[in-house]
């Protein structure tokens, strides 16, 4: 190769051609960390058993740090006066997690680990919560079905 003041490119030594392969045994396998299976069901201890541990819920009034309309994903249920555990959305405020505390469904204690790096958790009473997607109002009739109003229905301003 030519550079542009005209002198060559240095060479590589050895060619790459020319260099010893390896063969894939030479470098470690990597494997996944063993999960926990999951752990699904309602939270039969905690608001009635109205929640199933995944269910998305919705803040419906005021709590500690919690505002109408922020959501969040059940995680466990307890005993406690504040029996439901939930992981808020995009939340910083709250605590790891703590398992500790998660008395249903069955196994939920010891399927949950802290988390140390994310502070999303924060247990909530019953009555500040509902299943996210109940809040939306149903429009009836629906938008599409309103009759129309023809231009000339309304009085002319001149």
């Amino acid at each position: 190769v030519v550079m542009l003041d005209g002198s060559r490119a240095p060479t590589i030594s050895p060619a790459p051609s020319a260099m010893p392969s390896v063969p894939p045994t030479a470098f470690p396998t990597i494997t996944a960390a063993p999960t926990k299976p999951p752990i699904t069901g309602p939270a039969l201890c905690a608001c009635d058993a109205q929640y199933n541990l995944g269910d998305k819920v919705v803040i419906i009034r005021s709590f500690d740090w919690l505002f109408p309309g922020r959501v969040g994903t059940v995680v466990c249920g307890s005993f406690g006066i504040l029996p439901l555990l939930v992981r808020w959305d995009d939340a910083t405020e709250g605590h790891n997690g703590i398992p500790s505390s998660c008395e249903c469904p069955d196994g939920a204690r010891d399927a949950l680990e802290e988390d140390p790096f994310n502070n999303a958790h924060w247990y909530v009473p019953c009555e500040v919560v509902m299943l996210d997607g109940s809040r939306a109002p149903t429009i009836s009739p629906a938008p599409s079905a309103m009759p129309s109003v023809p231009p000339t229905a309304f009085p002319t301003i001149t």
